[in-house]
Formats: structure tokens, sequence, C-alpha cells
């Protein structure tokens, strides 16, 4: 549930602040989010927030750097629990580095780890 005492309706929702869609045609948003596709107005609106937040955020900055250059993209969908012990207590972003590009001493068995993919694994698990 993402801030309880102002999503109970939708379209009350995506006028605050914090729905982060004010660019976004009120109207657009209503038609994209149809309600018999959620189980409560709470999971709609959660679902929203993130949306806005994190995948309409990455969506288009992926689609501008892409426009301009050659690039790739991941999402990651392990269990960051593997990488950071468990239960997870810790921040897990950039957790799927190792994976991707070797290094980090959760996987010394790995071989040929260049000293630029470790560097990275490096800084960003620092």
């Amino acid at each position: 549930m993402v801030y309880a005492s102002e999503n109970t309706n939708f379209q009350s929702w995506l006028l605050t602040f914090d729905a982060d869609s004010a660019h976004i045609p009120r109207n657009d948003l209503i038609v994209a989010y149809n309600t018999q596709d959620f189980t409560s107005t709470s999971i709609k609106t959660g679902t929203q927030y993130i949306d806005a937040r994190l995948n309409y955020a990455i969506d288009f900055l992926v689609g501008l750097r892409s426009s301009l250059l050659e690039t790739w993209e991941y999402r990651y969908f392990g269990e960051y629990a593997d990488v950071v012990g468990a239960p997870v207590s810790a921040h897990t972003h950039g957790a799927e580095i190792p994976f991707c590009f070797g290094g980090n001493e959760a996987f010394e068995s790995i071989k040929g780890v260049t000293k630029e993919r470790q560097a990275l694994v490096t800084f960003t698990n620092d």
C-alpha cells in the first residue's frame, strides 16, 4: 500500500504530488489503469506509483539514449538475498552487477575477470 491516506480514490490520487504524473493527461491514465485489472484501489495506485517513479523514467531515458547511440538494458529479477545474505537488510541496488560482469568475492571461482569488470563491481558494491 502506498500513501494510504491519499490513495482511496484513483482519480483524486492522480492529482497528488506523490502520483508524480502531472505531465500525463489525466484521462489517459484513467484509461490505462483499468479498474477491472486490480483487486483494490491501493494496488492500482501502487502500480501507478511504481510505473511513474521507476518504469516510465527508465523507459524514457533508455529511449532518449537509444535515439543517439547504441544501448542495451536489462532488468534483474533474481533473489537479492543470494548476494547480500538473507534476510535482505541492506540496499540491493547494483547487486546484480556480479552476475553480469563477474567479480565480487562471492564469485571467486569465476576465471578471466578483467581489471575493468572488477573495478566496476568494486565501485558498484562500495
